[in-house]
């Protein structure tokens, strides 16, 4: 599990602007990370930003996209299951954000 807090570690030093979410996920979940929800999180603020801060969408997705090949099968997971999947649907503000994602991640979105 390690190598999982310090990927979230290396996404929150890279974009301080996500250091809240990860406060306030700690916080609620008493000092313990859950990583497929906080990536979900992450997700949903990204989308809610989309358009105040583009910047920080870009950076979540290039993390995703360089952070998945060479991950251990236990972040592979958290990446595609808590990353990839809360993306919106097709059609729902937001989606256009599975079109930022490496073939590689693309492949294992549901839609």
């Amino acid at each position: 599990m390690s190598d999982v807090v310090s990927a979230f570690q290396d996404l929150v030093d890279g974009e301080p602007t996500l250091r809240p979410l990860l406060q306030d996920h700690l916080e609620y979940y008493d000092q313990e990370l859950l990583p497929t929800l906080f990536i979900a999180e992450i997700v949903s603020w990204v989308v809610d930003h989309l358009e105040d801060a583009p910047e920080v969408a870009h950076v979540v997705i290039r993390w995703m996209n360089e952070t998945y090949p060479a991950a251990s099968e236990t972040m592979k997971n958290v990446i595609a299951t808590g990353g990839v999947e809360a993306m919106p649907s097709p059609g729902q503000p937001g989606c256009e954000l599975r079109d930022l994602l490496s073939p590689e991640l693309q492949a294992t979105d549901p839609w």
